[in-house]
């Protein structure tokens, strides 16, 4: 992966778990500018290792603390639409997740095959015959073409459905 920025959001890697993130997108302290020396990530500076994201089973990434002491990835929080950041500009503690259905932790990714965490679906409709053999999934579309495949925010960033 290219590691891209702009000005002002600059790529930043934590010292501790080597994640790298734009300062803009993780927030938290990188709102305040460059640090100077090193910069660990939330989980670092609190010396937890090996969290889950309660939104996916990706265990590695820039994550934020939730508002009920469990931890998500800051991605996930954005594609799930029930969550968001208590802070925008922060982008934390991630809130929502008891507005979460239950009906997204019982779906199961069409990526990983994985039931664990809580899926988004795809509600893309395809308005013609190209269209519709771009679409990856053969498995869970309705009688009108529509996609509602279900599956994982993390495993989407990692370009894991391209190998599909």
């Amino acid at each position: 992966m290219e590691d891209v920025a702009e000005d002002g959001n600059e790529m930043v890697y934590c010292e501790g778990c080597k994640i790298c993130v734009h300062q803009c997108c993780y927030g938290g302290d990188l709102v305040d500018g460059l640090p100077e020396g090193d910069w660990f990530c939330e989980a670092c500076k609190r010396g937890l290792e090996g969290i889950s994201c309660i939104l996916c089973p990706v265990r590695h990434g820039p994550m934020k603390p939730t508002d009920d002491g469990r931890w998500a990835h800051v991605a996930c929080m954005h594609f799930v639409p029930e969550t968001t950041a208590g802070d925008c500009v922060r982008q934390e503690p991630i809130t929502g997740l008891q507005e979460v259905p239950i009906a997204r932790f019982n779906m199961k990714c069409l990526v990983c095959q994985s039931m664990e965490g809580a899926c988004v679906q795809c509600d893309y409709i395809p308005t013609s015959k190209k269209a519709r053999k771009r679409c990856r999934s053969k498995i869970a579309t309705s009688k009108h073409g529509a996609c509602f495949s279900s599956f994982h925010v993390r495993r989407m960033r990692n370009g894991e459905m391209k190998r599909m």
